[in-house]
């Protein structure tokens, strides 16, 4: 338990403080989304993706790599509750699939991140699946 909590502090709460992130209630925040129509959404997690996902890499780490950037929503999935993750690779494909809770805004949300980080940056052609619970993004090496 001591090693899972110190775990926790050095990857999200030291980041968080560091960053300038804050804890929102998952209600407030499904609030402002409702006022957003999908593709405000998409484009709000676009941007949210290049311009603070990939700075904020980029500032941890030397080198950013599509494996770094991966973990990185694992560990969201861990300590930040707000959606699960999972990534599948066969071959030279890869399905990542974002699952969450709060309707088919946060799905666009988390769709326009993908495009931003992995199609933006990383510059990988995505097909996007995006349903009121989740976001399946396939690509390949």
């Amino acid at each position: 338990m001591a090693n899972r909590a110190l775990r926790r502090y050095v990857d999200w709460d030291n980041a968080a403080s560091t960053k300038g992130m804050v804890s929102v209630p998952s209600r407030v925040l499904a609030k402002l989304m409702e006022s957003k129509t999908s593709s405000e959404a998409r484009e709000l997690g676009r941007w949210a993706g290049t311009s603070l996902f990939i700075p904020n890499l980029k500032a941890q780490f030397a080198a950013l790599s599509l494996d770094q950037a991966l973990r990185t929503f694992r560990m969201l999935d861990s300590y930040g509750g707000r959606f699960g993750f999972d990534h599948k690779v066969t071959g030279n494909k890869h399905v990542v699939t974002i699952i969450q809770p709060m309707g088919e805004n946060w799905s666009a949300y988390y769709a326009g991140s993908l495009e931003g980080i992995l199609g933006d940056y990383f510059r990988k052609r995505l097909e996007i699946t995006v349903t009121s619970t989740m976001c399946v993004c396939e690509f390949e090496d």
